[in-house]
Parts: structure tokens; C-alpha cells; sequence
């Protein structure tokens, strides 16, 4: 703080008290009397001494008094100023008026204080009169300005006590006279630390003196902000508005430097002995968008709790809220599916086309669909109407399949209402409304909607499909903590419950009580989407007891995951018990024939990996280990045994993740070792006799259950439960227990590059061991294996090959090249009877079994067995085909062709899926291009019907399971980025709807789009191991047959992609508009500054690497860097706020920057000032300029205003100062706004008008001190840190010179020439004898010129 100024009242008792105490004084400054004794003269002679110090002491306070109120802006004219200094003359000139003091009476003069007639006579003519006494004890009167001259323009010999020595002990003698703080000490420790020299010797400081580091501009600099920050000076308009022009001007350039060059915001713990800037200190440079963030890293290290932290980011949030809410329009959605909103939130994301409003078409299920069935002549009325409904079933099924994928793609995307947790959260108030599924068509030319009979249909047809529904509309919903919303309470989701109604009777499962079941499956699933979001933990166990007991089956799978989601490796007890009572085989014997729904059996199992992930537990790892290869005991538990199975393999992986070890090390729990994982697991893979122990342990719980003892009879009870649908023989049925044993390997070993393990899941490289392996399972053992051997996998197309075993890839080769052959002039004919064959195969009619064409693949293969033995010798000979294996002759060739195009098929997508796990959400291009190549491979092999496509052809159900799953993978590579090229591909995949086309075909499909546009393109894929087994568990490559299908995987987990999902949008705000804008940046990826990675915000963070920094590269904002130290793991929603630079547009304004304040036509001259800058600030202050002052169709108005009298309006005053002052301020506003230094403006108008109002004989002392500063400091700038001056100052040198130009003339037309200056020196100039003006005119010219005061050195 740079000191109040004291009222008039204040002052007036200063002066008579300082007046009685220096009478006191002279008073005993009079000769003793000769009667006194020897003692009287003593103490008069120490009572002298004492009254002089005290005397001296209060001389120099009021005089250092007097220079600190000139350092004040709004105490300058004052009327208590002169009258200070007008008391001190009168004490310099006439109480001591034998010359001892007539530097200090000159001094007085020269500032024009002097013969105003405001003092009291009273106090004016002393009582008596000092003889040869000098009241003050320095050699000449401490002028602060001076000083503040001499340090600006470096002159080293130069010093003026007190301010030359700055320390401990000035600041005990500023308060021992009561002023604290003062000004004049601040500005003396602001100026020796931007000068960085010791001004007590003129040298300058050593370099570990100032900072402890390299003495350069940026770290002196840093280190005055920090220091004006101790002071009290936090805000710029306290330099601008209290210093003068010339004092001012150091301090407001070095800001002016930090502005453009600051310090990055960081956390306090993270300081390391680095210059930190508060979110004060980037305010007073001007960088509110730096302050904002520091304010934001404050508040997430707990280091700022103060309550104008709390404010400050409580308002940055609701700005941001609210600036979201406008944006989004977040009133319009009328589908209550946030696809309406989607396309307006994500509007500068995709700014050039539409792919946004095409994905909520493809993804939309709230609206009847478009049906169009062509009509033949012949076609009755009741056949029509069969056809249409027929059609319409087709479009249904792929409508129930789309809530999986719009779920992805509003994923996180709802923002708060109005409401009262609008300021704190991010959750809605009222209750979430789930969109319908419109079972419905939309028939053309009149649009009447046509309803879907579903009298034929299951009566579960819609009961997953409405449990997708519920957790796409409730995935929604933000994270439990992210952008500051909190976790959602009870009563909201009590509130949310549907009442009881009166439903059609649920799937069998349903758990009897004598309260009517809730039947609303949509709110099943809300349950599973609020655990999956983190929520669902603020119910209490009563809570979740009532909605097991009273719920479907969907709401029982809803709420045993979403707990174990929620409570995700927590080992939680209460929740364990509750997944543990679903669970039949951890059940006492008494309740083993206690039915429990297979969906809600499978999802507990689940639940458990979910719920010990990452732990090792021994209990759950024994449990889930035998529970894979466990056998039915009656038949209830054999229904959905492969989707239990599957699953148990995956919660076995989960919790055991990544804890296998490599093969060098060994084993990697070593608590597990006697359990033999790999071992066993191996065998549940490959199949055999079961394994004794397990055997053995299998036969004591039956016998258990069955109510048989140790010692009991040897035969089973005649009541005994036993499975009647299978039959198990000795060995394990690898069909149930291989997919859940080999993705168990492959996450228990994930990323491990276990030689081993990896070796046991082999392809098989022989036709007969070939025969013996499933060839879906093929597919998994891809997977399994790529997870293990994670570093191995590259993104290219190679790879891809290298996982296809030689004799596979051998004899693929040769079906290409004979069916190419086949294709030639010679096989037209039986081309033209294939095409013949293949017509039917492509009709509605034709089921999924034999749609594939089966008999055609047939026909080829017999043509080319038949042309085989006449082009084989050929063929051997001319090289065209691989050369046989060892131990492998002509006639192997004759080998299964429908193994070989299914294990093709099965091994590449399988190579997809792992190279799409390894590269999940990093949008790698490589690796998409790898894999979109193998998409259109498949896509050519269904669609197209060359004899290439048709004897490649597996049949159809497999195509499409591979084509989904290559398409999903692709998508997980390329999640968030909303690549238009692969959104284009999917929708051809999309665009095929018949019969042949399955729901789970659809569901994958829509998936796939859903992950391309995930969030709306603000969310990504981890990829740390958590990530990627919750990626295996949503998107298994076994997708369901009907919408009831729950079999071989479990629906309710295709959503656990979710637990994967990583918000890293960064998108930067402007911090004058709250808006935001596009802005260039660099990312430093990995510490390697070398290679930045260059990005346009809004932009998604992909997991590319470790993001460490941050810098806008914009010439549109002021620079920054930040450090983001943000990891692939990392879950985080980043709002950057930047500072736009006046004189340009944003780029959505400007997007070539051809409309920059410096390309304009005019500049600084042409068209209307206000016009020309609206459209570049807001500044309120800086519109009112232009306005009055720059506006030539409002002269008028200023004729009579104080920049120019009316006299001299439109003279010309001097090159740099303009013609008139419509010119000067039209023209210092273009230079001041292409610059950025609008803080210049009142510095230029300041020094005009000093040259203005001296013209006019109105004499201001304290303006030459501005201009002599001013010039000096341009004179020494060089001075500052021995380093060069920079290109572009405050103050141009041009206008600088121009000052002293006219200030030059000026004084020589009025005689001071240097025939003055002698004259003053030979007989010191009459000040009594001057008249007013030529008193204020000398004393101008004096301080002008730097003019030293008489015979200065003789004092």
C-alpha cells in the first residue's frame, strides 16, 4: 500500500504544534545569564543539545513528510501540500534566516510553495529568530524524486540519504514519526530491486544477493511482483492513479514484461525453490485467466481455504455452469435422450459438418422409424400390411439394440438445472426421465405412424432392451465428484423409484414375496448406471435389501453390480455378504435348493471380481477357480452355465490382475502358489480328465449337499436333485469352461510378457490339432495372448499375420489363389452357374443358417478340387503358391476349407480386438488403418459376390461376429475422436437390416458408433489394466442372439466399458467473456519438448503418453505454459483459461486472422474510432475513449474540455503529439491497442497535457518532474540488468523526444537559455522578487535542466 494522504484537519494540527516546539527550541538557543552558576550552564548546555537533536529530528520529519504526500497522485494540488511546504520555508527563511538553510529554501521555491498566502500569520511570523543554526541534519534536503532520476538513469555517484539506504533501521525511523507504512519507503525497496543494485555503494547487487539464482530481467522482475505483492500493492490501478507518470513507468513496464512472460501456475508443494505467483500476483500483472487457475490448483492441493479462495472458485464454477448451460441449451430436449443437446455441446468440437446430428440419427430409438416398403400391383391390402409389419420388426430389433451405444455417446454429457444444487452440483434436481423406445414406423408420403403388433412376439422381448435403456439415460449423469458435483443423496434416488404398478408377469427368476414387484426394468437399470457412476454407494442396506426383495430380476443384476462397481476394490464386507447370498455354491447345504435367477447368479459372480479387484484373495481366488470347470447339480443351474462360467473366469482375472508375473521372476503371489492357477487353468483351456483333487473335492461337496456324510451309506438319497439337460463325462467340457479359463490367463498375466503362459495358448499349428480347438476359442486365445505379450503388439498389418499360424496362413493362401484362378476367362461358366446358385442367398427369406450361402461355397470348392490336379504342377512349378511344410505333400491340400475360412476369420478378429486393447483410446493411425483394412475385408467377404468374396466366405453368423468385433475394435482405438472416415464405415455396416442381420449384430454395431463419439467426444478409453479388463468384460466377441439372450455373456456387463472411460477434454475460456474459444497450443508429451504435440482446443487428451506441459501458441493470447503432469490413468476434465490480446478476434470470428486491429483499412486515422475498436474490447473505459475523445462527430462536445483549451484547438503542438486532439488520441488508441499497453493511454495523455498546459503559463513543477523522469529513465534503460533495451516499451522513444523537443523550445522562447542558468549560479536568483508565474516558470526550468542548488558544496 503506497500510504493514505492525511485530511486538511490533520495537517492543520501538525503545523502548530510543530511551531510550538521549535519556538520552544530558539527559545533556548538564547546566551546564558551571567549570575548562573557553572551547573546551570551545564544542563543549559545539554538541554541546548537535546532540543536541536530533537529539533533536527522534527525538521526532517515533516520534510520527509512533505516529499512522501508528492509521491500520492490524488494529494497533489491540494490545498494542505502547500500549505506543509510553505510552513517549512517560512521556518528555513525566516526562523533560521542566517543561511544555513537556503538549500532547503530554494528547494521550496523551485517546487512552488511559496508566497500562496495560505498560511496562518499566526504561525507564519515566529517569536524569535535563530542565529547560524542548520535545522536539518542532512548535507542538502533529501528530494525524492531526484533520487527516483538518478536510479533510473544509473548514475552510480549519485546519492540522497535516507533514500539511498534502505533497511531495518529507515523503517524504525519512518515509525518512530508515525508514518507506517510509507510511500517513500515502498518505492525506495521497489526501485533497488528492479535496479538490482546496492544503493548505499553504487554497485551493483551479486547475483545470490537478489534471488539466489542468474540475476537476469525475467527473475527481477518475477521478484518486484512478489515484493509489491508483501507491500500491499495488489491491484495495477494503485500505480497508475496515486504514483506519478514518471515513477510509475518502471514498475508498469516491468509488469508489462511479466505479463507476457510469467511463471506457469503450479501447486505450493511443487515450488521447489522456483519464483510462485499467487493468483494475487498474476492479478496485478494483469493475467486474471493465470490468476483463475492458480486458484483452481489451490483449491484442489488444500492449500488456499481462506474464504475468498472459496469464492472465487465457487464463481469460476458457476461461471463455467452457466456458460455450459447457454451453450448447450439444455431447455431443448425434447427425446430426453441428450442427442438433441449433444449436437449443440460439442458445436466447436465437429465445427465443420454434421457427423453429430447424423450420430443422434443413427443413435436415436425415441422416434418411430422411417418405414418404406415398396408395393407391387398384385400385393393385397392384408399382405401389405403383413409386409409392413414384417419390415417394422426388422427395424425394431435394431432400434431395442441402439440404448447400449447412445449411452456412449451421451456418456457424462448432463449438466446441471436450475435448481437449488445448481451452484454446487452438477446432478439435477427434479427426476431423470428415461426416453421411450418407440415401437413404432413413420410411413411415407403422409408420415402416419404405424405401431408394431407384438402379439407374436415374447413377452421378454423388451425387457433388456428397457434396462439398457435406463442406464444409457442414467449414464448421464456426471461422475460422483467430477466438476464439483457431489455425490447423489438418497432421496434423490428413492425419489427416482417408480411406484408400484400393475405389469405383466416378469421373467422367471422373479424373487416371490407378498409385496407387488416394481416392473420397471429402465429403472434397473438407473440403479446399475448410478453404481457404475459412483453413486449408488449413499443407499443404505435396508435400501438395497428392499430392492432385491421387491425388484425383478433386472433390478436384482442392477444393484448387485452397480454396488460392486461402486464399491470397486474394496474388499467391502457388506457387500460381499450381499453378492455371496446370489451365489448358490457359497450357500450352506440347507439353502442349496433356494432358486436364484441365473442373470442375477451370473451378475453376483461378477460382482465379486468387480468388488476384490486387484486384491489376490485367496478365499474368492479358490472359490472362483473351481466354480469355472463346477458341474450342475439340477437343472435350473445349467441354464446360462456358459455365461456363469465366462464370468467366473472373468472375476477370477479381476482378482488376480496383472499378479502372475513374468517368466523370469517367476510366480507372482506367492500366497497362491499351492492353488496351481496356471496349471488348472491350462486344463480348463485345453480340456482332459478332470483333475484328481479337484475331483475329489467336487465328489465331498455333492455328497454334501446331497445330505450323505463321511461315514453314511455309499449310495446318493432317492430324493436327490441331479441335472437331467447334459450328461458330464470324465473329461472337463472345454465348450463351457475355455473362454472364462483363457481370458482369465490373459489377465492374470496382463502385460506381464510371460513366455510361459503365453506358450500354453498356442495356436495350433498342425490341420489335426486344428479340428480338435473350437474355432471361436481361437479368437480368445488371440486375445489372452496379446494381453500377456502386451509390449509385443504393433500397429500395423503385419502383425496381424504373424498371429495367423503357418499352415492356416498356407492353405488360405492357396483358396486365394484358386479362387482367382477360378475367376479367370476359364471359370466364367461356372461363375455364371455360382451367380445362379448365390441369388437366393441374399433374400429375406433365407435364415441366418443358411443365408451364408453354403451351397455355393460347396459348389466352389468341388470346381476347384476338380481344376486342382491340372494347375498344380503348373502352379508348383512357377512359384505362385507357398511351398508345402515339412512332412507335408501335394495331396494335403485337400484339407477342411471351411475350418481353415473359420479360423482365418476368428484369429484376425481376434488379432483386432487385442491390437485395439493395446492402442484403446489413443487414436493411433497405424493401428486403425490396420484394422479398418481387415473391417473392409469383411465387409467385402458379406457383401460382395465375386468368386473370390464367395469361396473366402465363412458362414454368415461368424462373418458377422467378427466383422462386429473388428469394428469394435476399431472403435476402441479411435474412442472420442469422432473420426469422420470411420464413422462413414460404420454406418455402411449400419446400413444392412434383414433378417440374416442379428440383434446382437446391431448392438455392436451401434456400440462401435457410441465409443467413436464417446461423451460426445470429451471422454477416451484407459488403458491401465483396470481399464482393459472392464473393456473384456463389456465387449466379449460373442454378442447375444435375441433380446433375451443371456447365455454365453451376461448384457448387463456390456456396459462396464464405463469403468474404463477417462474425461480429459481440454478446452480453454476466455476469462473476459466466459466463453469457449479456439486456441492453438503445444503439448509436451513424454518430457520430450523437441517434438510437441500441436492441438487446437477444444481437443481430447488420447492416451499417446504422459502429458507434462502445456503452452498457447496463439499470437491472438497472451502466452502460458502449464504443467499438466497428467497420466494415461488420469480422469480429469480441464478447463484452461486464456486471455485474449486487444486488437485481435477470435478465430471463430477470424478464423485467417484478417481482421486484426493491425490489417485494418485506417488505422489510426480512417472511419470512426468507436467503430473501429467495438468490435475488439468490451472495456468499458476504453469505449468511452474512443467515444469523447477520438469521435470527430463529437468535437463539440470537447471544445470546452481540459486536454486542449479552445484557443490552441487544432494548433499544431510538435511531431509525436498530433495536430490536434482528436489525431493524438485516435492515434496513441491504435498503438496502444496493436501493442498491448492500453495502461499507456493515461501516461501519453498525461505528458500532453503537461506540455499543453505549460504552454498556457499554467506551470506545474511536478509535470517536469514527470517528463525529466520519463527521459531518464529512456536515457538508462540499458542500465536495467546490463541487458539491451526491449523492442516495443510503454512509451514510444519518438513521443519521449518530441516531449523534450517542445519542452526545449518552449523554454527558449521564454529567455531561459543558459544565460539563466549563470546568472542563477552568480546571484542565486531574488525568489521575493519574481512574480508568480515567473517563480513557477524558474522553478520548472530548474528542475528541467537538473539545475544543482548553489553552492551546494559548501554547506
Amino acid at each position: 500500500h503506497l500510504g493514505c494522504p492525511p485530511s486538511l484537519k490533520e495537517v492543520n494540527n501538525i503545523i502548530p504544534s510543530s511551531s510550538f516546539w521549535l519556538d520552544r527550541i530558539a527559545s533556548s538557543t538564547q546566551s546564558v545569564p551571567d549570575s548562573s552558576t557553572a551547573n546551570d550552564a551545564v544542563n543549559q548546555s545539554y538541554q541546548k543539545q537535546t532540543m536541536f537533536a530533537m529539533a533536527r529530528l522534527l525538521f526532517d520529519s515533516l520534510h520527509l513528510f512533505y516529499e512522501d504526500c508528492k509521491l500520492c497522485r490524488n494529494s497533489r494540488g491540494k490545498s494542505w501540500t502547500i500549505l506543509l511546504g510553505e510552513f517549512l520555508h517560512t521556518l528555513c527563511h525566516k526562523v533560521f534566516s542566517t543561511g544555513c538553510m537556503e538549500d532547503f529554501v530554494d528547494h521550496y521555491n523551485r517546487d512552488g510553495v511559496v508566497g500562496t498566502g495560505v498560511l496562518d500569520s499566526s504561525i507564519a511570523t515566529p517569536i524569535v529568530v535563530v542565529p547560524r543554526i542548520r535545522i536539518s541534519s542532512y548535507d542538502r534536503p533529501p528530494n525524492l524524486f531526484a533520487w527516483v532520476d538518478a536510479t533510473v538513469r544509473g548514475d552510480e555517484d549519485f546519492k540522497y540519504p535516507p533514500y539511498s539506504r534502505i533497511d531495518d533501521s529507515t523503517d524504525r525511523f519512518f515509525s518512530s514519526v508515525a508514518l507506517t507504512p510509507p510511500a517513500s519507503c515502498t518505492l525506495c525497496r521497489l526501485l533497488s530491486i528492479l535496479y538490482a543494485r546496492d544503493t548505499a555503494t553504487g554497485r551493483e547487487k551479486t547475483k545470490e544477493y537478489v534471488v539466489g539464482a542468474s540475476l537476469d530481467r525475467q527473475t527481477i522482475d518475477r521478484k518486484l511482483v512478489l515484493t509489491m505483492i508483501s507491500q500491499g500493492i495488489s491491484d495495477p490501478l494503485v500505480l497508475r492513479n496515486e504514483l506519478p507518470t514518471g515513477v510509475a513507468l518502471p514498475f508498469m513496464e516491468a509488469l508489462r514484461r511479466c505479463r507476457t512472460n510469467p511463471p506457469p501456475p503450479c501447486d505450493c508443494s511443487k515450488k521447489n525453490g522456483d519464483v510462485y505467483f499467487s493468483s494475487d500476483a498474476y492479478e496485478l500483472i494483469g493475467r486474471s485467466d493465470l490468476a483463475r487457475m492458480q486458484l483452481q490448483r489451490d483449491a484442489a492441493s488444500n492449500v488456499k481455504r481462506n474464504s475468498s479462495g472459496k469464492k472465487g472458485v465457487e464463481e469460476m464454477a458457476v461461471g463455467l455452469a452457466r456458460t455450459t448451460r447457454t451453450q448447450t441449451g439444455a431447455t431443448f430436449d425434447p427425446d430426453h435422450d441428450g442427442l438433441s443437446t449433444l449436437a449443440l455441446s460439442t458445436s466447436m468440437l465437429y465445427p465443420h459438418d454434421t457427423r453429430i446430428h447424423e450420430v443422434g440419427r443413427l443413435l436415436r430409438s425415441s422416434r418411430p422409424s422411417y418405414l418404406r416398403v415398396p408395393r407391387a400391383v398384385e400385393v393385397s391390402d392384408h399382405d401389405y400390411e403383413r409386409l409392413k409389419q414384417e419390415k417394422l420388426r426388422l427395424l425394431c430389433r435394431r432400434k431395442l439394440a441402439l440404448p447400449v451405444g447412445r449411452g456412449m455417446a451421451t456418456f457424462c454429457t448432463m449438466e446441471s438445472s436450475a435448481g437449488p444444487m445448481q451452484r454446487t452440483s452438477a446432478v439435477p434436481a427434479e427426476p431423470i426421465q428415461v426416453p421411450k423406445l418407440a415401437m413404432a414406423g413413420r410411413v411415407p408420403p403422409t408420415n402416419a405412424t404405424l405401431a408394431f403388433d407384438v402379439s407374436e412376439c415374447p413377452s421378454d422381448m423388451t425387457v433388456w432392451p428397457d434396462f439398457h435403456n435406463g442406464v444409457a439415460a442414467g449414464l448421464r449423469l456426471p461422475k460422483a465428484g467430477d466438476m464439483g458435483s457431489g455425490q447423489i443423496t438418497r432421496t434423490w434416488i428413492v425419489y427416482n423409484r417408480p411406484p408400484p404398478s400393475a405389469s405383466p408377469t416378469p421373467p422367471p427368476g422373479t424373487h416371490g414375496n407378498n409385496h407387488p414387484p416394481v416392473k420397471d426394468h429402465s429403472h434397473a437399470g438407473l440403479l446399475f448406471a448410478l453404481g457404475l457412476q459412483g453413486h449408488l454407494s449413499s443407499l443404505s442396506m435396508t435400501d438395497v435389501y428392499d430392492y432385491l426383495t421387491q425388484g425383478t430380476v433386472t433390478t436384482s443384476v442392477g444393484v448387485l453390480l452397480g454396488m460392486s462397481a461402486c464399491k470397486k476394490g474394496t474388499c467391502d464386507q457388506s457387500v460381499s455378504k450381499m453378492l455371496c447370498l446370489h451365489i448358490p455354491s457359497l450357500l450352506p447345504p440347507s439353502f442349496a435348493t433356494m432358486e436364484v435367477a441365473p442373470p442375477a447368479r451370473t451378475a453376483a459372480v461378477s460382482g465379486i471380481g468387480l468388488l476384490y479387484m486387484g486384491s489376490g484373495h485367496r478365499l474368492m481366488t479358490e472359490f472362483l477357480l473351481g466354480e469355472i470347470g463346477r458341474r450342475p447339480r439340477s437343472d435350473g443351474i445349467a441354464i446360462g452355465r456358459e455365461s456363469y462360467a465366462l464370468s467366473c473366469g472373468l472375476a477370477l482375472g479381476l482378482v488376480n490382475l496383472s499378479k502372475g508375473g513374468d517368466s523370469e521372476s517367476g510366480g507372482g503371489n506367492v500366497g497362491l502358489s499351492d492353488l496351481r492357477l496356471e496349471e488348472r487353468l491350462h486344463r480348463y483351456v485345453v480340456g482332459g480328465p478332470e483333475d484328481p483333487e479337484t475331483k475329489s473335492k467336487r465328489e465331498a461337496a455333492d455328497r454334501a449337499a446331497a445330505g450323505i456324510g463321511a461315514g453314511g451309506a455309499a449310495g446318493p438319497s432317492p430324493d436327490q436333485e441331479k441335472c437331467s439337460c447334459i450328461y458330464e463325462g470324465e473329461n472337463i467340457n472345454t465348450d463351457v469352461t475355455a473362454p472364462g479359463a483363457t481370458l482369465c490367463l490373459g489377465l492374470m498375466y496382463l502385460k506381464t510378457r510371460n513366455k510361459s503362459v503365453s506358450s500354453r495358448l498356442a495356436l495350433p499349428d498342425t490341420h489335426f490339432l486344428l479340428d480338435c480347438v473350437r474355432p471361436d476359442l481361437l479368437l480368445l486365445r488371440v486375445v489372452a495372448r496379446s494381453m500377456i505379450l502386451w509390449d509385443d503388439i504393433e500397429p500395423t498389418s503385419l502383425w496381424i499375420e504373424d498371429q495367423i499360424p503357418v499352415i492356416i496362413r498356407r492353405s488360405f493362401d492357396r483358396m486365394v489363389k484358386k479362387a482367382e484362378n477360378t475367376a479367370g476367362f476359364a471359370g466364367l461358366a461356372s461363375f455364371a452357374a455360382l451367380h445362379m446358385q448365390t441369388s437366393q442367398d441374399h433374400s429375406p427369406s433365407r435364415t441366418a443358417n443358411t443365408s451364408g450361402g453354403s451351397n455355393a461355397v460347396d459348389f466352389i470348392d468341388a470346381e476347384m478340387q476338380g481344376r486342382a490336379k491340372s494347375v498344380s504342377e503348373d502352379e508348383a512349378k512357377s512359384g505362385d503358391l507357398p511351398p508345402p511344410g515339412d512332412g507335408e505333400t501335394e495331396e494335403d491340400v485337400d484339407v477342411d476349407r471351411q475350418a481353415i475360412r473359420q479360423a482365418h476369420a476368428h484369429i484376425v478378429a481376434g488379432a483386432c480386438f487385442g491390437m485395439g486393447l493395446r492402442y484403446a483410446g489413443s487414436g493411433n493411425e497405424q493401428a486403425a488403418s490396420a484394422i479398418m483394412e481387415r473391417v473392409e475385408h469383411f465387409i467385402r467377404l458379406r457383401d460382395e459376390s465375386d468368386a473370390i468374396s464367395v469361396a473366402l466366405r465363412p458362414e454368415r453368423p461368424i462373418l458377422e461376429m467378427c466383422l462386429c468385433c473388428a469394428a469394435v475394435s476399431l472403435a476402441i482405438v479411435m474412442a472420442g475422436t469422432g473420426d469422420v472416415h470411420v464413422l462413414k464405415l460404420l454406418r455402411a455396416i449400419r446400413w444392412r437390416c434383414d433378417e440374416a442381420v442379428r440383434y446382437g449384430t446391431h448392438m455392436a454395431i451401434g456400440s462401435a458408433i457410441g465409443l467413436l463419439f464417446l461423451g460426445g467426444g470429451t471422454c477416451t478409453l484407459g488403458n491401465e489394466p483396470e481399464d482393459i479388463a472392464a473393456l473384456v468384460m463389456a465387449f466379449f466377441p460373442r454378442f447375444p442372439r435375441s433380446t433375451s439372450d443371456n447365455q454365453y455373456h451376461l448384457q448387463a456387463l456390456r456396459h462396464c466399458y464405463a469403468l474404463a472411460v477417462k474425461r480429459r477434454l481440454l478446452h480453454a475460456i476466455d476469462i473476459d467473456t466466459k466463453e469457449n474459444v479456439f486456441v492453438p497450443l503445444e503439448i509436451v508429451l513424454n518430457g520430450k519438448v523437441e517434438v510437441p504435440l500441436r492441438l487446437t482446443t477444444p481437443c481430447l487428451l488420447l492416451n499417446k503418453g504422459n502429458y507434462s506441459q502445456v503452452r498457447v501458441v496463439s499470437d491472438r493470447y497472451y502466452p502460458a505454459s502449464f504443467d499438466l503432469h497428467l497420466s494415461n490413468s488420469s480422469d480429469s476434465h480441464l478447463a484452461l483459461f486464456v486471455k485474449k490480446k486487444s486488437g485481435h478476434l477470435s478465430f471463430l470470428q477470424d478464423p485467417q486472422s484478417q481482421r486484426s486491429l493491425l490489417v485494418q483499412t485506417g488505422g489510426s486515422g480512417g472511419g470512426s474510432a468507436i467503430e473501429l475498436i467495438r468490435a475488439f474490447t468490451e472495456d468499458q473505459k476504453l469505449l468511452a475513449y474512443a467515444k469523447y475523445l477520438c469521435d470527430e462527430s463529437r468535437k463539440g462536445v470537447r471544445n470546452h474540455g481540459t486536454m486542449m483549451s479552445s484557443k490552441n484547438k487544432g494548433k499544431p503542438t510538435g511531431g509525436g503529439l498530433g495536430s490536434s486532439t482528436e489525431e493524438f488520441c485516435t492515434e496513441i488508441l491504435h498503438e496502444c491497442l496493436t501493442k498491448e499497453k492500453t495502461e499507456a493511454i493515461r501516461m501519453y495523455l498525461g505528458l500532453r497535457h503537461a506540455i499543453i498546459s505549460t504552454e498556457n503559463g499554467a506551470f506545474s513543477v511536478d509535470s517536469m518532474w514527470d517528463v525529466r523522469i520519463v527521459r531518464s529513465y529512456y536515457e538508462g534503460i540499458e542500465h536495467i540488468c546490463a541487458s539491451p533495451a526491449p523492442r516495443s516499451l510503454l512509451l514510444s522513444f519518438d513521443f519521449v523526444a518530441s516531449v523534450c523537443e517542445n519542452l526545449d523550445a518552449y523554454f527558449e522562447r521564454k529567455g531561459c537559455t543558459g544565460a539563466t542558468l549563470i546568472s542563477y549560479f552568480e546571484s542565486r536568483v531574488q525568489w521575493e522578487s519574481l512574480s508568480k508565474d515567473e517563480r513557477k516558470l524558474m522553478g520548472c526550468f530548474l528542475v528541467y535542466n537538473d539545475v544543482p542548488y548553489p553552492n551546494t558544496s559548501s554547506l
